[in-house]
């Protein structure tokens, strides 16, 4: 819902354009001359008109005053005020101001002025809602479909909890309340949230106001001083290995030992996603929005290329985590042996695994991601700490063992050490082959069958 106008503040109904408008007191009028005094404000953005309706406004009420004075002065004829204004501007104006100075609300201005610039006060912002941030974060951020829902509802929540008012108005004790309902905020079947998902929420807003603040929209960050610590009996959700007997139940499995393809696995992702997330520690993510073109030769070595699209807007754009997770990985020889390349040579379209579709907040591994889940409990392995991005802590574990450097192993996963010299250049393709072959896996793989 967007910030009612100011009183007297109108669109054309024709043109959109912004209008002033003041009615004259009817005591007045035959001295003005007018019944309303009008003025465009010359845009039909909101936001704009809204910095110039006070300025027109203001000089509305001088004008009035200065006819309520020459009306108790006994002036009788009516006079055309507009043309006044005109002939007398700098009269006018240097009147006006020793008025407006000497006024108890000239007064009061100046007092505030003082205070400001002894940095005892903040100086008033424009008016500007939650809803309106909102949309400026969108239009600078162009967040992803799941990241726009994500700051869509914690906007709202924060709305709903403190009432819809100007954000120069949301003070620290709104932003206090904000906090606390997430803390006891619970999941749909009344479980309580992750520290991680409670951090989203928080941090959603809190992101919001950071962009007003840094675009001088408030007085006063009312986040500044609120922050969400992590609770110390705070279990972390932590991903387990997968066993060796685990990854032969799952690799022994229908989709692998008779062929089977669930709907929701969606083809023939449902046998490779496992596999080139076990031999390579891939995100869900990162795989299920593949395009073909992105299985690449470097160095006379077959790789996978993960990165975004260039164009971030199309409606099938792909997505990196990090930075960092921009990398080119080379195949695993294991991975080739099982018919990897032969699977890319048959796919026809853009896409490698054209069956995964977006969810609808935009997530290539959403729906996929809720299939895996409802597979593998059904073939008994429902542990909660037992899902896919298993598959990654289970490659890091092997490749500390295979005593590969973590320079390399972070570069093969796309890990983000938080070291400044990472961020320039990239380890050999060949280093990176050589690490790979060190990772081996005790389990039978059923070939893949075109």
């Amino acid at each position: 819902m967007k910030m009612a106008l100011p009183r007297g503040m109108y669109p054309h109904p024709k043109t959109g354009v912004y209008w002033a408008r003041k009615d004259v007191p009817k005591d007045l009028q035959k001295l003005i001359g007018k019944t309303s005094l009008k003025q465009t404000l010359g845009t039909k953005d909101a936001n704009q008109a809204r910095s110039a309706f006070h300025a027109v406004m203001k000089r509305f009420e001088d004008q009035i005053a200065t006819a309520k004075k020459a009306y108790a002065a006994g002036t009788s004829m009516p006079v055309d005020y507009s043309n006044v204004v005109i002939e007398i501007e700098p009269q006018f104006q240097a009147g006006m101001r020793a008025i407006y100075e000497n006024s108890p609300q000239g007064q009061i201005a100046k007092m505030r002025e003082e205070l400001v610039q002894a940095g005892l006060s903040k100086p008033k912002k424009d008016p500007v809602s939650l809803d309106e941030l909102f949309a400026r974060w969108k239009i600078e951020k162009k967040p992803k479909k799941n990241s726009e829902a994500e700051y869509l509802r914690a906007k709202d929540l924060f709305k709903q909890l403190n009432t819809d008012k100007p954000i120069a108005e949301y003070t620290t004790a709104d932003a206090r309340t904000f906090k606390d309902a997430i803390l006891v905020k619970t999941k749909p079947d009344g479980d309580p949230l992750s520290h991680a998902t409670r951090v989203k929420w928080f941090g959603s807003v809190k992101t919001l106001f950071k962009l007003a603040d840094d675009d001088d929209l408030l007085t006063e960050n009312p986040f500044e001083k609120i922050k969400l610590e992590r609770p110390r009996r705070a279990k972390a959700s932590k991903r387990e290995d997968w066993e060796q007997d685990e990854l032969e139940k799952l690799f022994g499995s229908p989709v692998y030992a008779e062929g089977k393809r669930p709907r929701g696995g969606a083809g023939e992702a449902a046998y490779w996603l496992p596999v080139l997330a076990l031999y390579h520690g891939y995100r869900a993510g990162e795989l299920a929005q593949l395009d073909k073109a992105d299985v690449v030769k470097r160095s006379k070595v077959w790789c996978l290329a993960i990165r975004p699209s260039e164009d971030d807007q199309a409606e099938d754009a792909k997505s990196v985590k990090t930075d960092t997770s921009v990398r080119v990985v080379p195949i695993h020889s294991a991975v080739i042996a099982l018919g990897f390349l032969d699977y890319v040579d048959a796919v026809k379209g853009k896409k490698l695994f054209p069956k995964i579709k977006q969810d609808s907040i935009g997530r290539w591994a959403g729906n996929w991601g809720k299939w895996f889940g409802r597979y593998r409990t059904s073939i008994g392995l429902g542990a909660r700490w037992k899902d896919f991005h298993s598959f990654r802590a289970t490659w890091k574990t092997a490749a500390r063992g295979a005593y590969i450097p973590e320079e390399i192993h972070d570069e093969i996963t796309g890990h983000d050490t938080g070291s400044v010299g990472r961020g320039y250049g990239k380890v050999p393709i060949p280093v990176l082959v050589d690490a790979l072959e060190k990772i081996a896996f005790d389990v039978a793989i059923p070939k893949w069958k075109g």
